[in-house]
């Protein structure tokens, strides 16, 4: 399930008391073969109309709704860092969620 701005916001406060402000974020992708990354950007876009966000002539399968998100733009890890994501990143319980 998506997660809105102000769940997000509730759940990285409630991050920061446990691992603490400085603890750098990860991301986890492809839940069946999980990858990791980092966030290296936080994006508004200029508008809800795709119009805003795309060159003329630049076309998306579902452009006309990307406007309305907030974007995390993806990075790579570091080198010397695992690039494998962690299955338990995704918060289930027992291998039968899969």
């Amino acid at each position: 399930m998506s997660k809105t701005i102000d769940e997000m916001i509730a759940e990285l406060e409630e991050a920061r008391e446990d691992l603490g402000g400085d603890a750098e974020v990860r991301v986890a992708w492809q839940q069946q073969y999980p990858l990791r990354g980092t966030v290296e950007r936080v994006t508004v876009p200029n508008g809800p109309d795709p119009d805003d966000n795309y060159d003329e002539g630049e076309s998306a399968a579902g452009q006309e709704n990307d406007g309305k998100f907030l974007w995390l733009a993806a990075g790579t890890v570091d080198y010397n860092e695992n690039p494998y994501g962690p299955k338990w990143a995704w918060g289930q319980d027992s291998e039968d969620e899969w």
